[in-house]
């Protein structure tokens, strides 16, 4: 059966009268539109192009899908419906709609339900619950969200189930219209009161059926199409069929079947047939006709309820892909991450290994220095730093100082060189000349010819090898501030101290004290 559509609309008035809804972002020809009051699906699919046509933002836009989603479910095209109900419950979220978020999850469930999917009907009915829950003091969409419970259970054929829940929700709108009495709480009891009496018809209980029927017969005056007389119809044609007036029974079954077909109700005239055929008031010709119909009508319904599953399938399936897709990129950056990773251990251990090796070269040659007297027994690092290191032929070409005085400057450069003087700030190549008593022009002579090294690098080479050797024959001085070490050597700025203390170390200073630290050397 399908009965929600009529419930639900009768439902929604109640719950828009009692709010005295008003939305300033609908223009007034969008809210005339929307709020106009249309009978078939086509109208309303009608309407909602409409609005969709006419619309200038979210808002207006949003109550077009809206409209939509519910002329199609009329229709009983439920893939329709169920594509344009997401399309308006993504605007209604990122409106914070909270009221049209239940509605549209109230009817995609419905659509669902009919079209098979069970469990995406009973999330969409979840859903519609959760955000009833949110909105505080509305009981019109706590008793929408039973009535589709009710509906949920109608389809599965658990019609004893229903009536407890039926019961329930004609209590909640007495209640309900006691304190705000509207016409629409009487539409929405007659409909309940005809709706339980099938339920009660379709689980042998004839006399509380009667009973119902008498309720619903004191609303007479309203609309019949308001107040489902169609379902009417069909209690009276069960029980006459019961009762054995089958004449009768005939009757009311050819006025339900005829509402049905004027409202394209599918569903509904397939319960229809299905209950005409059970209860046996025909003829073997017209039950045959009736039999045709029945399983043209289902076949009709096996074809919507397939095309929706198809639709989802394919929404589901390119959900799968798409998340395939965005995990084989996930992996592959993982991938790309994990080998970069691996090369930068890689490099950053080859890199510490080659530090720790060129560490331990320096430190073995300060304590080799410790047992060299002369100058010509210095080892390796020694010549590299302080040790003259004479081309002959060079010297031969282009001597421009006698031998004797050539050794008496080496003389004096190597007694320099056990002193400090070296580490002053500014110190410059006039005050190396005054200390060594000569010219500027000889002591470039040698420190080129001998250690192949401009005035400057020779100066920071010496001040490089005084802060090495401090460092390791002064336990304490690791704990210093860099900025302490290069004001120690002389150097004019932390900066230029580093980038010379690695190009003549190829070790930085905090890598080299750390290092100390390290072995245990000066704890």
């Amino acid at each position: 059966m399908r009965k929600i559509y009529a419930i639900t609309a009768f439902l929604w008035v109640l719950f828009l009268s009692a709010q005295n809804v008003s939305d300033s972002t609908l223009s007034k020809q969008i809210s005339d539109l929307y709020y106009k009051k249309v009978e078939t699906a086509d109208e309303i699919i009608a309407k909602g192009e409409e609005i969709l046509k006419l619309s200038r933002n979210d808002n207006e836009i949003s109550k077009g899908y809206y409209t939509l989603s519910n002329g199609y479910y009329k229709k009983a095209n439920y893939s329709q419906s169920i594509f344009f109900g997401r399309k308006a419950d993504s605007l209604f979220t990122k409106l914070d709609k909270h009221t049209d978020r239940f509605m549209i999850n109230y009817y995609m469930a419905a659509a669902y339900n009919k079209a098979g999917l069970k469990d995406k009907a009973y999330s969409n009915l979840e859903e519609a619950k959760k955000i009833a829950e949110q909105i505080q003091n509305e009981p019109a969409l706590n008793i929408m969200a039973l009535i589709l419970e009710t509906t949920f259970l109608s389809d599965e054929k658990k019609y004893c189930q229903n009536i407890p829940i039926r019961n329930e929700i004609i209590k909640r709108i007495e209640k309900f219209q006691k304190k705000h009495y509207f016409e629409s709480n009487e539409t929405s009891l007659s409909v309940q009161h005809v709706s339980l009496s099938l339920d009660y018809l379709l689980c042998d209980n004839l006399d509380a059926a009667k009973y119902q029927i008498q309720q619903y017969e004191k609303y007479e005056k309203l609309p019949p199409s308001d107040r489902r007389i169609d379902i009417y119809y069909v209690c009276k044609a069960i029980i006459n069929a019961k009762e054995n007036n089958k004449e009768e029974a005939k009757k009311y079954f050819e006025k339900a079947k005829a509402i049905a077909e004027e409202n394209k109700n599918v569903y509904f005239l397939t319960f229809i047939t299905e209950q005409r055929l059970k209860y046996n008031v025909d003829d073997v010709t017209k039950k045959n006709e009736l039999f045709e119909q029945f399983f043209q009508l289902k076949d009709s319904i096996n074809s919507a309820s397939v095309k929706a599953i198809s639709q989802e399938t394919k929404l589901q399936n390119k959900i799968v892909n798409r998340q395939k897709n965005y995990k084989w990129i996930w992996v592959s950056v993982a991938g790309l991450l994990l080998c970069f990773s691996l090369l930068f251990i890689f490099l950053s251990r080859k890199k510490e290994e080659k530090i720790r090796l060129r560490f331990e070269k320096i430190i073995k040659e300060i304590e080799k220095k410790k047992d060299i007297v002369t100058l010509s027994e210095n080892n390796e690092m020694d010549k590299n730093i302080d040790t003259p290191v004479a081309d002959n032929n060079s010297i031969n070409k282009s001597k421009i100082i006698s031998n004797e005085k050539e050794t008496e400057l080496l003389k004096k450069i190597e007694e320099f060189e056990k002193g400090t003087a070296f580490t002053a700030k500014n110190f410059t190549l006039s005050n190396f000349a005054s200390i060594l008593g000569t010219n500027t022009k000889y002591i470039t002579y040698l420190l080129k010819e001998y250690w192949a090294k401009s005035f400057s690098d020779y100066i920071n080479t010496l001040k490089i090898k005084f802060i090495i050797e401090h460092l390791y024959e002064n336990p304490e001085s690791v704990k210093y501030k860099i900025s302490y070490l290069c004001e120690l050597a002389g150097f004019s700025s932390h900066s230029h101290f580093t980038k010379v203390f690695t190009k003549e170390t190829g070790i930085s200073p905090s890598k080299f004290i750390s290092n100390l630290k390290r072995v245990g050397q000066h704890l």
